[in-house]
């Protein structure tokens, strides 16, 4: 193994890059609009700036790839002498909550992308954040994630959560109707009524079927 991804800088660039690449992906997909392209090749250029001995235009525009954005060459050249010098002077402050003005991440986004650090809503204010924070260490999942979000009564075929409870919570099992009665409510329930000719077969309505 490398023995630079060791580096406590890098790694945090690479999980900063991981997150960007969550949060672009996951609104392409929505198709939501992605944010300002001098927010991201700046976002970039500071993921480049932990990650890489120097930040140019190659570096920025190799995590742009690999993240899957698409960015004007005019911003990249500007964002990344602005980061490199920075840099070279010791004066480039990574703030979690700038990078999320950067690229315009809400909290709700936050949440369902599942950013866990390096990266803060730009629609918190300071108590929500200690907040979240607070919970977060407390380990308190996020609604998001929560059994009344995620609903999976309806993967395991259920309608109602009760009824899935009921039944363990276990995936609903079709089964094969195999009696005539059975076979007769499939079919509408046809019954035989009388006539003034005798006994004839017509399909009664869904509510002359007896329920088991």
């Amino acid at each position: 193994m490398d023995p630079l991804l060791h580096n406590p800088e890098i790694t945090m660039g690479l999980e900063l890059r991981n997150n960007l690449k969550a949060i672009y992906r996951g609104r392409l997909a929505q198709g939501h609009a992605v944010g300002s392209l001098e927010g991201w090749a700046r976002s970039i250029a500071f993921a480049s700036a932990r990650i890489d001995a120097e930040v140019t235009t190659g570096t920025v525009a190799k995590h742009m790839q690999w993240i899957g954005i698409d960015i004007p060459e005019s911003f990249i050249t500007r964002v990344s002498a602005e980061v490199a010098a920075a840099k070279a002077a010791d004066a480039l402050q990574f703030d979690p909550q700038m990078i999320g003005e950067m690229v315009q991440l809400t909290a709700a986004e936050r949440e369902e992308y599942r950013i866990r650090r390096l990266i803060e809503a730009c629609d918190e204010n300071q108590r929500e954040r200690i907040n979240r924070q607070r919970r977060e260490k407390r380990g308190a999942r996020p609604r998001s994630h929560s059994i009344t979000a995620t609903q999976p009564w309806v993967r395991d075929g259920y309608r109602c959560r009760r009824t899935w409870e009921r039944n363990g919570k276990s995936p609903k099992v079709s089964q094969k109707r195999s009696t005539t009665k059975e076979i007769h409510k499939e079919e509408w329930c046809s019954t035989k009524v009388a006539t003034n000719d005798g006994f004839s077969t017509k399909p009664a309505t869904l509510g002359d079927c007896e329920d088991e």
